[in-house]
């Protein structure tokens, strides 16, 4: 009885000692995010401020030195819209994982990348990506970053997530398995697949609706 009540002792001490391991690097994810929270600002309709960067104004190009050359993407919407985008896969705190980052171009620019575009895909929400090539590049680093997606290394618990933000303002789930944290006051939409990815999705403010209507077709308003 004695050896079985050793082993008992054991078993929970083990279990213990995993969850505090366990509590240990989950506060340490949610500090890393921390300052997502404390170095955001909203600086007007047009201009958001986050760590090391100013939606609306900070160039592609002022990213150089972040880390591998980004991913170029031009999508066009079913409504004949277009727009392009640059994938970072970062190991930069806070930016502990993949940034997907919106361009705004101008408009001439935007027209002499169609000699740049290579082989392209639908995906679900009806938008159709073509990759870029490499001379795409200089003529993207002067434009600025005005949507910034950040997808986690990591998932949190949802509570977490709360403690970060705060309540959302609404909750959208279109689907037994998503939902989608809505704080338009912030220009945030927090992602919540289950047992999928997690992300975080920065808008300025005057790009609010458009942001959603990529998302979802119809889109709460």
């Amino acid at each position: 009885m004695k050896s079985v009540g050793r082993l008992w002792l054991l078993g929970l001490l083990l279990g213990l000692g995993l969850f505090l391991i366990w509590e240990a690097q989950e506060a340490a994810r949610l500090q890393a995010l921390r300052p997502l929270v404390s170095q955001f600002q909203i600086l007007g309709p047009d201009r958001s401020q986050l760590p090391d960067l100013t939606l609306g104004s900070t160039p592609l190009g002022a990213l150089s030195e972040w880390g591998p050359p980004a991913e170029l993407g031009l999508f066009e919407g079913p409504d004949g819209s277009a727009g392009v985008e640059a994938i970072l896969v970062l190991n930069r705190p806070p930016y502990l994982g993949t940034l997907v980052l919106v361009l705004e171009p101008e408009t001439v620019v935007l027209a002499a990348l169609e000699e740049d575009r290579l082989e392209g895909h639908t995906l679900a929400n009806g938008y159709r990506r073509h990759g870029l090539a490499e001379a795409a590049r200089p003529k993207l680093a002067p434009s600025p970053v005005v949507e910034l997606a950040f997808v986690p290394r990591t998932r949190l618990r949802p509570g977490l997530w709360r403690q970060l933000f705060g309540e959302p303002d609404q909750i959208w789930q279109p689907g037994q398995e998503q939902k989608y944290w809505l704080y338009p006051q912030r220009g945030l939409v927090i992602s919540l697949a289950k047992g999928g990815s997690q992300w975080l999705h920065f808008v300025t403010l005057e790009r609010w609706g458009e942001m959603l209507k990529r998302i979802q077709p119809s889109p709460p308003s």
